[in-house]
């Protein structure tokens, strides 16, 4: 028997690491069937032939990843709530950033409702000074003080066009008129 060929079953290797099988079963055109690795890999578990792969790393590999993600989705939330006035204040593209940042936090805030589960406890670590990492003697809250007026976005939109056409024009660098 030939490791291509084994009776009337052709296997052939594809590009992506898979294998395709095809059966002439009649007159008609060859069955064929493309496993993709993954599908090789579950046959091979089921014949025995790999070992399965072992629940307890799973579960760890998932609290890895849960935990990510819900730090993910917390650092969004931060950026938002530190800097999104900033942005807006300061970038030409502001509401556009700002647009964007709030798509990657709903993104993120869905892959957290997906799982269904708490982010695990941090351990405590110790800071330089001996004390615990939750007793900090820094505020929670970083960034600029809250002043009590906060603008909304169009009262913030309007501020800056209203700065924009206050800017006087330079004359001097337009170009010159050849009529």
């Amino acid at each position: 028997m030939d490791l291509d060929r084994m009776s009337d079953l052709t296997i052939s290797p594809l590009a992506n690491g898979g294998m395709e099988l095809s059966q002439q079963t009649g007159l008609d055109d060859p069955d064929v069937i493309e496993l993709h690795p993954c599908q090789l890999r579950w046959i091979a578990e089921c014949a025995g032939l790999l070992p399965a792969p072992d629940p307890a790393l799973l579960d760890r590999l998932h609290a890895r990843h849960t935990a990510r993600i819900h730090a993910l989705r917390d650092r969004i939330g931060t950026i938002r709530e530190l800097y999104l006035d900033e942005i807006l204040d300061r970038c030409g593209a502001g509401v556009e950033i700002s647009l964007e940042l709030l798509a990657i936090s709903d993104l993120a805030g869905d892959l957290v409702d997906d799982l269904g589960t708490a982010p695990r406890a941090a351990s405590v670590t110790k800071n330089s000074n001996g004390n615990s990492a939750a007793i900090s003697v820094t505020p929670t809250k970083r960034g600029r003080p809250a002043t009590g007026n906060a603008l909304t976005d169009a009262e913030r939109q309007a501020k800056r066009r209203a700065k924009q056409t206050e800017l006087p024009i330079n004359h001097e660098k337009e170009a010159p008129c050849l009529i």
